[in-house]
């Protein structure tokens, strides 16, 4: 689909990038078992399935990605970008921008946290999103959502990534959120956490 963006991006189009996304789900999960091999990691310890196993993971990862910085090249010189997951194809990049090898450990990480999520709730399912706002900010990303709304969104921002989480899991799972803030709290690669 070669670099259109998202929100530019018409309903054929985006359900295309939409079936490109969950092409590269197994294949992203691999590449982050084989980096953990790589790098004297256990996989079956560290992706074992559990959600106290998230954190950890997030921030050898993100340890991983301070270590490697930032692609010195500029974006539109990058010869790496045609081997970059989708979302980041498909989404705006500025400069500095990360290496190839950070864009791979966080899309495997992406996709090891969907399959928990998808896990947790059954009647979760991909799609595109979408919302009454005509400038929905994840317009046409794909997200695993309930019938409803989105329950986690992942945006990169220039600096970061944003997570969210739907109200209604907040309102539900009050503990488990709490929890979720603590762990994240002390990551030295979180930036911010706010309920």
């Amino acid at each position: 689909m070669g670099q259109l963006l998202y929100e530019s991006m018409t309903g054929p189009q985006a359900a295309d990038a939409l079936d490109e996304h969950l092409a590269e789900r197994g294949p992203a999960l691999e590449r982050l078992r084989s980096a953990l091999l790589a790098h004297g990691r256990d996989p079956a310890t560290m992706l074992d399935g559990s959600l106290v196993s998230v954190a950890p993971l997030w921030a050898w990862i993100t340890s991983l990605a301070g270590k490697l910085g930032v692609d010195p090249r500029p974006l539109a010189e990058d010869p790496t970008r045609p081997t970059w997951p989708s979302w980041a194809r498909h989404a705006t990049l500025v400069d500095p921008h990360p290496p190839a090898e950070t864009l791979a450990l966080v899309d495997g990480f992406a996709s090891y946290l969907a399959r928990i999520i998808t896990a947790e709730v059954p009647e979760a399912r991909w799609e595109s999103g979408h919302h009454r706002i005509n400038d929905f900010p994840l317009l046409n990303r794909p997200e695993a959502s309930t019938a409803e709304e989105a329950l986690v969104t992942v945006a990169a921002e220039v600096d970061c990534f944003d997570v969210g989480l739907r109200e209604d899991i907040v309102a539900g799972h009050p503990a488990l959120v709490e929890w979720l803030i603590a762990e994240l709290s002390e990551r030295d690669a979180v930036k911010s956490v706010h309920r």
